[in-house]
C-alpha cells in the first residue's frame, strides 16, 4: 500500500503491527516449541518459567545471579557500559493522543 499519506504515528504503527504480526504467525507455526512471554517481569519469568519449565534447563543459584547481572546491562549499548533503566512508565506519560491513536 502507499505510505505517503500516513502521518509519522500511523507509519511507526504499521511497522510494529507487521513485526508483531510476524511474531504471531511464527509463534502460531511453532508446533507448540514457540512460548508468548509479556515483557512486564520478563527477568523473573526467565528464570521461574521459560529457561526452567520451557527449555528444561536447572536455574541455580549461580545461574539465576548470572541472568540477573546481564539484565542489568542495557541491550542496546555497543560496550556494555550502560545499565538498563525501566522507562516503560516514561514512555507511556510521553506518548500523544495520535501515538496513541495510531496504535489502536
Amino acid at each position: 500500500g502507499d505510505v505517503d499519506g500516513l502521518s509519522s504515528e500511523e507509519f511507526c504503527a504499521a511497522y510494529l503491527a507487521t513485526l508483531c504480526e510476524s511474531a504471531l504467525k511464527r509463534f502460531r507455526n511453532s508446533s507448540g516449541n514457540g512460548k508468548a512471554v509479556e515483557y512486564d517481569n520478563l527477568v523473573t519469568k526467565l528464570i521461574q518459567d521459560v529457561i526452567p519449565i520451557h527449555f528444561g534447563i536447572k536455574v541455580d543459584e549461580n545461574a539465576r545471579q548470572r541472568i540477573l547481572n546481564v539484565s542489568t546491562v542495557y541491550s542496546k549499548s555497543k560496550n556494555g557500559d550502560k545499565d538498563w533503566l525501566e522507562d516503560s512508565s516514561t514512555k507511556d506519560a510521553r506518548s500523544t493522543l495520535e501515538i496513541r491513536a495510531a496504535g489502536e
